[in-house]
């Protein structure tokens, strides 16, 4: 979290914004930080402060939701838990077409022609029931044929209802982004998560099915959606009774590039599991998902991090400032490096232990897959933060390109590896995807930028491998893994101070506010 902020205010210079007393324990400043985190004064304040709110609510929302996740593995074991898996592998793949791209096109719009968010909340509203009825019809009448697995069947119509309320929850997040209240969405994914993870438990103390695990886990997503169309309330006065036909063909124009982006970004994420769904067992789809889980988490961190520092890199590209741009993108992907590097080398070391006392001894032959997909985190980590760049570039065919490239290697390496290897021939299918398509994004922003990473991260590598094998010899006299993760920590930021590591200072919080 701090990473980011110090990026956005080191760029803008205005580092000010809480007073010239610092952090100095003064009861004067509590209202400061209040007025940081609630309220919206200057532009880089603003992006620091929606950078908080949605970092932190991504963290506790999502850790609240492993909780349940870790249960729910452990009461269902490998094939409840994989039925369940897969179902929401439907919902996550399915989903591109209840938004493609309407709620960030509501956002734009919004920010671009305040006068006018009314018209374009009702238009897109309406736009999205249509794409919601069609994606539900989709799913319940598709869904059978592309599964071979039991019990599945019996879930589509809960997976299309939590969907449905998931994209319309979407939705309302679209206008606190456009009014910069992002501590909105932070705090009503939270209390979402919350719901979901409490009655899921709940409905497995009832009933140990993956079926009611689905009803617990909907409910809590309905319930989390209506709490946050009423906090929005006063924003959605009229959603029914402003539609415009003439808003409707400019948003329809405008969103099928992101549709097509988020289509192939989807498949790459989710055709695993289907294709999985088809060859193999339910046994198999748990211990995928077991394998996936913790990884699809840390993707979305380096996407958080670049949506935090897109503002400044958009003004820098609009104002011609290349040099600055190279610096803020070698900054930003040697900070992510600090992060990507240690996770990557401790994940492959502990892998065994760490997946097994997350989801329980039934789940010990998903480490393998893990530790592989694993290498794919500095990958998505460079190329989310490249990708946005591009963005800022204007560069959207690039995204067509390069997630299509990534989607169909994808495809193709599934069809060839998991009949014969399984989840982990599934998992190499991923890597070997991903190399391709953040490979192209690196390629086609080295033609915009000359920028340079390797030089700045061999400190970062020196004390990740060292990191690794000292994890690695204490876990020979079998600590708990905890302590091992524990006391891999301590090491590599040791192993960074003694190198000096220049990047430390700027994760300090007190330099930002001084």
């Amino acid at each position: 979290m701090y990473l980011s902020i110090y990026i956005l205010l080191e760029n803008s210079g205005d580092i000010q914004f809480l007073g010239k007393d610092g952090y100095n324990g003064d009861i004067s400043m509590i209202p400061k930080i209040k007025s940081f985190l609630f309220e919206n004064k200057t532009e880089s304040q603003t992006i620091a402060k929606n950078t908080f709110w949605l970092t932190l609510g991504t963290i506790v929302s999502r850790s609240i939701r492993a909780i349940m996740i870790m249960y729910a593995a452990r009461i269902l074991g490998t094939e409840g838990y994989g039925v369940f898996s897969y179902a929401l592998s439907f919902a996550g793949l399915f989903g591109v077409f209840s938004d493609m791209g309407l709620s960030g096109i509501l956002t734009r719009q919004a920010v671009q022609e305040p006068e006018k968010t009314k018209i374009y909340a009702s238009t897109t509203f309406i736009l999205k029931l249509i794409a919601l009825t069609v994606t539900i019809g989709i799913t319940m009448f598709v869904g059978p044929y592309l599964t071979n697995v039991k019990g599945i069947q019996e879930l589509l119509l809960t997976v299309s209802v939590l969907l449905a309320f998931d994209s319309l929850r979407g939705f309302a997040f679209s206008i606190a982004r456009a009014k910069n209240k992002m501590q909105i969405e932070s705090g009503a994914n939270i209390i979402t998560d919350g719901l979901i993870t409490i009655l899921g438990i709940a409905a497995l103390l009832v009933f140990p099915s993956a079926k009611f695990l689905a009803y617990g886990y909907t409910t809590g997503i309905i319930i989390g959606t209506l709490i946050t169309f009423y906090i929005l309330r006063k924003d959605f006065s009229g959603l029914l009774s402003n539609f415009s036909l003439q808003y409707a063909r400019l948003v329809f124009f405008s969103s099928w590039p992101f549709a097509l982006m988020g289509l192939f970004g989807n498949l790459m994420i989710n055709v695993d599991t289907l294709v999985i769904g088809w060859f193999r067992t339910a046994h198999d789809l748990g211990l995928y998902g077991a394998a996936q889980r913790p990884v699809m988490f840390l993707y979305v961190l380096p996407a958080l991090f670049a949506a935090s520092i897109f503002p400044i890199v958009s003004r820098y590209v609009a104002e011609g400032k290349v040099e600055k741009v190279k610096r803020t993108v070698e900054k930003a992907l040697s900070l992510s490096m600090m992060f990507a590097f240690p996770v990557l080398v401790g994940g492959i070391v502990v892998g065994i232990p760490l997946t097994v006392f997350i989801f329980g001894n039934k789940f010990i032959d998903a480490s393998m897959p893990f530790q592989v997909l694993l290498l794919t985190v500095p990958l998505v980590f460079t190329g989310t933060i490249l990708g946005n760049i591009l963005f800022a570039h204007h560069k959207q065919k690039t995204f067509i390109v390069a997630y299509g490239l990534g989607a169909v290697a994808n495809l193709i390496l599934d069809l060839l590896l998991i009949p014969p290897y399984g989840v982990t021939g599934s998992a190499f299918a991923t890597l070997i995807a991903q190399l391709f398509s953040n490979g192209w994004l690196w390629i086609s922003m080295k033609k915009i930028i000359p920028f340079s990473l390797f030089p700045h991260i061999k400190k970062i590598i020196l004390a990740s491998v060292g990191m690794g094998i000292a994890c690695l010899l204490i876990s020979l006299i079998s600590p708990h893994v905890v302590f091992t993760i524990g006391f891999g920590g301590v090491i590599y930021l040791g192993l960074l101070v003694l190198q000096k590591e220049p990047l430390l200072q700027k994760i300090n919080p007190k330099t930002m506010v001084e």
